[in-house]
C-alpha cells in the first residue's frame, strides 16, 4: 500500500480521517491477521511529510536551517521540519489543534490562572505540545524525542 498523504485527520469539524490513519488501520489490521514474513511497516509506504523524501525534494542542496516548515499538524508538519533539520512554525488556531488549544484555553481559566490572553494561548499550546509528546509511541516521530516547534502563530494568512 502507498499513502501519498501521510496527514491522519483533516481540520475540519469532527477531524475526519486521511490517508495516513488508514494506513495506520492497515497496518493493524496486517499485525493482527496474518503471519506474515514480513514486518507491517515494510508493506505500507508513505510518501509527504513527515518522512524525510519530501523534504530532500523540496529542500535540495539548500542548507535546511535556512528553511521554515509553516504547518498546523505537530505529527506531520512541525516533526517532518524538526526531521528534516528546519525551523518550524505551528499555525495552532486555523488547523487540527484549534479545539485542543480552545479546550486547553478554556481549562486555564476555569483553574484561576491569569486571564491576559498572550499568557493563555502561550499555556495552552505549551499543554497541547506536552499532550501531544506524550503520546510518542504511538505517533509519527516515535524514537526522534521531544517535539517543539521554533515558532507558534494563532493564525496564518497570505
Amino acid at each position: 500500500m502507498i499513502v501519498c498523504n501521510p496527514d491522519k485527520v483533516r481540520p475540519d469539524k469532527g477531524l475526519p480521517p486521511m490517508p495516513g490513519a488508514i494506513g495506520d488501520t492497515y497496518e493493524s489490521f496486517l499485525d493482527h491477521n496474518f503471519d506474515s514474513k514480513k514486518d507491517s511497516k515494510d508493506l505500507v509506504k508513505r510518501i509527504g511529510k513527515p518522512f524525510l523524501e519530501v523534504y530532500a525534494l523540496a529542500i535540495g542542496d539548500t542548507d535546511p536551517t535556512n528553511a521554515v516548515m509553516v504547518g498546523d499538524a505537530l505529527e506531520t508538519d512541525i516533526t517532518g521540519g524538526e526531521l528534516a533539520g528546519c525551523k518550524t512554525c505551528w499555525i495552532v488556531k486555523d488547523g487540527i489543534h484549534s479545539e485542543a488549544i480552545e479546550v486547553a484555553n478554556d481549562n486555564q481559566k476555569n483553574n484561576g490562572i491569569n486571564t491576559d490572553s498572550l499568557l493563555l494561548f502561550e499555556k495552552s499550546c505549551l499543554k497541547v505540545l506536552e499532550e501531544f509528546n506524550e503520546q510518542k509511541k504511538v505517533r509519527y516521530h516515535l524514537g526522534h524525542g521531544v517535539i517543539k516547534p521554533s515558532y507558534i502563530l494563532p493564525h496564518f494568512q497570505w
